[in-house]
């Protein structure tokens, strides 16, 4: 059925409405951990997301710290 959402789509949702920044939560297929992040609630938040080890040599632009003077260039 196309253009409903599932359960976790609306919960994440919800997450996102309700400001929080990010959820972590475990992947379907293999168990380990997974992290939605939700960049517009870092607007007006202390939190921040930050790369600890070197991205890929082939990405462009990455955002090293993600927070809320950056949040804005993933939108």
């Amino acid at each position: 059925m196309h253009g409903i959402p599932s359960n976790p789509q609306e919960f994440g949702q919800q997450v996102r409405d309700a400001g929080i920044e990010a959820i972590k939560y475990p992947s379907v297929k293999s168990g380990k951990p997974c992290l939605a992040i939700f960049p517009e609630n870092f607007q007006h938040s202390d939190s921040y997301v930050e790369l600890c080890e070197d991205p890929p040599e082939n990405s462009k632009d990455v955002i090293r710290r993600l927070d809320r003077d950056t949040w804005s260039k993933l939108i």
